[in-house]
Parts: structure tokens; C-alpha cells; sequence
């Protein structure tokens, strides 16, 4: 087996464990945290974040990102137009970008607030029955490297987990309302 196959095969197991453990977790909080900072660590990135759709706002609000930049982040909106989280969530596909320190579909509110700058970035829709409620994405791939395919099927697939996770404490959140 060649080296770029045994290193896809392990991040393959990796990610089936991650997500076993994940599974088992019940809090929506410490399970994103756990999403993001995976997340992170098998896509090579900076940092990681989870978005999902404001509706009374029209925005898409920070709902988990790294523990140092959350209260910041948790302030902001992204808006669907002129952002690249805002294009994932509106056409329900993954978007990269590399070389990003002038492309103007970046949210720089964002890198202002954090005082940092996004160099790259993947994102893929968080989709729970066919509908798109966020977006997960990973910023800035470690040593200027380029996001990979495998990449975006790795964040593919904790997406799938996260928007599980959030719609059923949504539906537990109903239910205890209406309790």
C-alpha cells in the first residue's frame, strides 16, 4: 500500500472512532466543542467553526468554534450574501478556497474581530433531512498546504453527525416546552 493510501486509511479509522465516541456523548455543547477541535486536527487547520441559520436575523450565528474565540465569534453575524459560509448555506455545497488573503468572499468582520487573517478555507453544508441548517467550516491548512478531497469528505462527514446532533436537541428542546 502507498503512503498517500495508508494515510487516507488511517484518517478513515480516526474519524469512524471519533465518531463512535461522538455518538455516545448526549450534551449538544461538549459534542460540538469535540466536533470543532476533531475537525481541526484531521482536516490540518487553524481552527474550526460551526454556523447555523438565524432566521429572525437572516444571518448565520457562530453556535461553536474554538473555546478562546467564542465569545467573540457568538457576537457576530455572517450574512448569506458576500461571505462563503453564506454561499455554502444558500446552495447546499462544499466550498474551498486557497490563497484567500484578497478574495473578497471572505467575512472579514470576522478576521478583524479575531485579529487574525483567513489565508483558506473549507466549508461544507450541515444538512439533517435534506434541508441545510449551517455550516462547518475549517480555516487556514497547516504549512500553505491545499485542502484535499479527503478533507472535504472527512468535514462531509462530521457535518452529517453535527446536524444530527443539533435537530434532535432541537426536538428535545420542544418537547420539554411543550411538557
Amino acid at each position: 500500500m502507498d503512503p498517500v493510501s495508508i494515510n487516507y486509511t488511517r484518517r478513515l479509522e480516526s474519524l469512524l472512532e471519533f465518531c463512535k465516541t461522538l455518538s455516545s456523548n448526549l450534551e449538544l455543547e461538549p459534542f460540538l466543542n469535540c466536533a470543532v477541535e476533531f475537525a481541526s486536527d484531521i482536516t490540518e487547520s487553524e481552527s474550526s467553526s460551526i454556523l447555523v441559520f438565524d432566521p429572525e436575523n437572516q444571518v448565520l450565528r457562530f453556535l461553536a468554534g474554538p473555546w478562546y474565540q467564542l465569545d467573540k465569534l457568538k457576537n457576530i453575524g455572517v450574512p448569506l450574501e458576500r461571505s462563503i459560509a453564506g454561499w455554502v448555506y444558500a446552495n447546499g455545497e462544499a466550498m474551498t478556497l486557497h490563497h484567500g488573503d484578497k478574495d473578497d468572499r471572505i467575512f472579514r468582520v470576522v478576521d478583524r474581530e479575531l485579529n487574525e487573517g483567513t489565508q483558506s478555507i473549507l466549508a461544507v453544508p450541515i444538512v439533517f433531512r435534506g434541508k441545510t441548517i449551517g455550516v462547518f467550516e475549517s480555516i487556514n491548512k497547516a504549512r500553505d498546504a491545499h485542502y484535499t478531497l479527503e478533507d472535504v469528505s472527512a468535514l462531509e462527514i462530521l457535518a452529517s453527525q453535527v446536524g444530527m446532533a443539533i435537530s434532535n436537541h432541537s426536538l428535545e428542546e420542544d418537547t420539554r416546552l411543550a411538557e
